[in-house]
């Protein structure tokens, strides 16, 4: 039975609600599809950009490290370190290909360690201590935040690298030398040339009793020498057989930014804690007179000739040295005690009648401290400071 206004098949519907509904779900559709697009963006557009910037960061710390690695103050250092930086940084791919760095990207220049500034103008080659290395992907595609207008973007990444000499160390000798005594000598290839520390107010080296705000006295730098070369309670001396001190430095005080020194006067020590006397035991370890090698630090002093030191109150330290001490006279006259090792190349040293300490300086150590000194001759552990 057919009921007025009522089709065969139900109600009649109007064409026109029906349109509209299927055109909100077309809508809605396109509006998921937006956020579909944004999600798989975020998941995979952005994940890929933190991937190649973990790449550029990555490659740029160790074409850093590399180059910083022969920064030793010379021009020879300089050139390998712009091969090291460029051939490291070739290793890794970044994004689709190796890396490739261009000379913009490289840069050599000083990190002065009190500030933490990175400069390069006006750097000359032995303060050049530390390589900057910038690397910018600047076309990376996005296939899926494209759809949101973001094709691609660029990512970018630097380091730091310092090298140099070290800017701390573990263990060190209580003896100070100048830096303007050291470069010259490292300039001029001269590694190996004797220092004499002589019993005299104007000296080419002092002394110093560590810690700041410490004054110097004869009995704490004997502390410091035991401290450093010897051990027990009878001051046995620690060297290896690399001619190394092997101590642990356990006594030491605080190896600061700044120590107290003194001049070689205080060679007049004497009593039960002679310092020289110390020093001419260790030579004597096994009889006859052996050389042994230690680190000492270098006051900051300028570059520049003349080099007239003064060894009195507290400065600063440019960074560290090694030295190579064969020979101490603890009196004065002819017939005072001396204990020397014979044969040694050098002659530049010519020991006075007084009393004196003689030193080489070597310019071919190694040391695993962190970098961030003066270079003199001992290279250091390259680290990241930026």
């Amino acid at each position: 039975m057919l009921v007025p206004g009522v089709e065969k098949y139900g109600p009649t519907r109007s064409k026109g609600k029906h349109r509209a509904r299927e055109g909100n779900v077309a809508i809605l559709t396109a509006l998921m599809l937006v956020v579909l697009f944004a999600f798989a963006a975020l998941a995979v557009d952005v994940g890929d950009m933190y991937r190649v910037r973990g790449q550029t960061q990555s490659a740029v710390d160790a074409a850093a490290l590399a180059g910083a690695m022969t920064l030793d103050g010379t021009t020879n250092g300089l050139a390998s370190a712009r091969t090291n930086t460029t051939t490291f940084g070739g290793y890794h791919q970044v994004y689709t290909t190796k890396l490739q760095l261009t000379e913009q990207e490289i840069e050599f220049g000083n990190w002065e360690r009190t500030t933490g500034e990175f400069t390069t103008s006006g750097v000359s080659i032995d303060n050049t201590n530390a390589v900057r290395v910038r690397h910018s992907t600047d076309n990376m595609k996005h296939p899926f935040a494209a759809v949101l207008g973001q094709g691609s973007s660029a990512v970018a990444a630097s380091a730091i690298a310092v090298g140099g000499g070290p800017m701390s160390v573990p263990c060190a000798f209580p003896l100070v030398v100048p830096e303007c005594a050291l470069v010259p000598a490292i300039a001029g290839d001269k590694c190996g040339y004797c220092m004499m520390m002589q019993d005299a107010k104007s000296d080419t080296a002092g002394w110093t009793s560590w810690g700041a705000g410490r004054s110097v006295n004869g009995n704490d730098i004997f502390d410091a020498i035991a401290s450093a070369c010897t051990t027990g309670s009878d001051f046995t001396p620690a060297v290896g057989s690399d001619g190394k001190c092997k101590s642990t430095c356990a006594n030491q005080s605080n190896m600061s930014s700044q120590i107290p020194v003194n001049n070689g006067n205080f060679m007049n020590t004497g009593g039960p804690k002679n310092f020289c006397e110390l020093i001419q035991k260790i030579l004597a370890r096994n009889g006859a007179a052996e050389p042994f090698t230690v680190t000492v630090p270098v006051m900051k002093t300028g570059k520049q000739a003349p080099c007239n030191p003064q060894f009195s109150g507290e400065v600063d330290v440019a960074g560290y040295a090694q030295l190579t001490i064969f020979g101490a006279r603890c009196g004065n006259g002819a017939n005072a005690p001396e204990v020397k090792v014979s044969n040694r190349p050098n002659t530049e040293c010519s020991p006075p009648s007084g009393k004196y300490v003689l030193a080489d300086l070597d310019c071919n150590g190694r040391i695993n401290a962190p970098g961030g000194g003066g270079f003199f001759g001992l290279q250091a552990r390259p680290r990241l400071v930026r």
